[in-house]
């Protein structure tokens, strides 16, 4: 995923871009860490020019290309302020080559000497010659294209791997590893990555289960763990509009596994309330029940996760089932598990696996995760990179 350490994201004329103010020195853009096949390609930069950006020579910021958490560098281009400055918007393609499939990141540091305002969404081209290049030289706007165009390498790596891709109403279809989905963009290609060819989420159970799915986006987890021969049942929870109708839609195209899903409109926290928020109908992971900067505003309604989880262990009554709990709503995880401490709940379920994101308070940690779990008899595994302590992954299992 996409991430910043400077800067706000703004949107202009419906596009997301980071922009990072004069003085703020460090990274406006990383990731989005997606694993890419062998071959030679292009990344593009796009910039905009700010009212306060002067001509000089002097560099306003550097972009790379970077693997392995950042240790290895691939390409990497310093921009002068000249170069943004001269017109109204400014891009830079990076060539680089890999050898071997590599995870990468495309990044962007600011100097912190001129305002810096980045598009968000950095194009890669597959440079050599592939079975896809006949779509990469269509020069009609359908949107079918304009997916496979700009996501060429993504989609090359999955039909390298045995995927079917199809148009169906100007859409990508994707059939890969026994499942259906729809490519919207970039984003829909790097959860199914995450998901379903890193197992981000695979257990094993000897017993039934029954899965709770804490931000459901766009179903791909709900799918993976409803393909999963001990899991009975899944609940889905998304507040959000766009991401929840995607969902639907992926279900609809997936009959043997939709009648497992039980998908909810509406969020999870530590209390029951509605929000109105603003959203990005462009966008569907990285936002938080709070909403974002710049968007669409839309009323998102948020229940309390301890009075939802009883009446679906009311409605399990009497079955031989395990509950396991997947969380990744964007900080959300925090208050949830501080709410199911306080109603003595955590011990119902046995299994959490959760995606923590540090994004509303500077104050909390993994630690005010691990502690409750621990404390009801959890062992938990934490992962999280010390040098960027700024979200990561957390399992924890109820053996006793």
């Amino acid at each position: 995923m996409t991430h910043s350490e400077v800067g706000s994201l703004v949107q202009i004329d419906g596009v997301e871009y980071i922009q990072a103010s004069k003085g703020e020195i460090g990274y406006a853009l990383y990731g989005p860490y997606e694993r890419f096949a062998i071959g030679s390609y292009s990344v593009a930069f796009s910039f905009l020019r700010s009212d306060d950006n002067s001509d000089a020579d002097d560099l306003a910021c550097i972009v790379d290309v970077v693997a392995d958490s950042g240790n290895l560098q691939i390409a990497r281009a310093a921009i002068s302020s000249s170069a943004i400055g001269k017109s109204k918007s400014f891009s830079i393609s990076l060539p680089f080559k890999l050898n071997a499939p590599k995870e990468l990141e495309f990044r962007v540091y600011s100097l912190g000497r001129e305002t810096i305002i980045v598009k968000v969404e950095r194009s890669v081209r597959l440079v050599r010659e592939t079975l896809w290049s006949k779509y990469f030289r269509q020069s009609d706007a359908s949107k079918f294209h304009r997916i496979l165009a700009t996501n060429s390498a993504k989609i090359a790596a999955l039909r390298n791997f045995g995927a079917t891709i199809s148009n169906v109403n100007d859409s990508v279809k994707i059939r890969c590893m026994g499942v259906n989905f729809f490519a919207h963009s970039r984003e829909e290609l790097a959860v199914f990555d995450e998901i379903w060819m890193r197992n981000a989420y695979n257990f094993s159970s000897p017993s039934k289960t029954v899965v709770i799915d804490i931000g459901m986006n766009v179903g791909l987890a709900s799918l993976y763990f409803a393909q999963m021969p001990s899991v009975e049942k899944v609940y889905a929870f998304e507040p959000f509009d766009q991401p929840y109708l995607r969902a639907i839609a992926n279900f609809e195209i997936n009959p043997d596994l939709r009648q497992k899903i039980k998908p909810h409109r509406f969020g999870l926290s530590g209390k029951s309330e509605t929000l109105n928020v603003l959203s990005s109908s462009i966008a569907t992971i990285s936002t938080s029940i709070r909403g974002l900067r710049h968007g669409d505003r839309q009323a998102i309604e948020i229940r309390d996760a301890c009075q939802i989880f009883k009446g679906i262990i009311q409605e399990l009554e009497g079955a031989d089932v395990s509950l396991v709990v997947k969380m990744d709503c964007e900080g959300s995880e925090f208050e949830i598990l501080e709410r199911l401490a306080a109603c003595s709940m955590i011990r119902e379920f046995r299994i959490f696996m959760i995606e923590w994101h540090k994004w509303w308070c500077s104050s909390k940690t993994s630690s005010d995760l691990v502690a409750p779990l621990v404390g009801s008899g959890f062992d938990v595994f934490n992962p999280t990179y010390a040098l960027d302590a700024h979200a990561g992954m957390i399992f924890a299992v109820r053996s006793t």
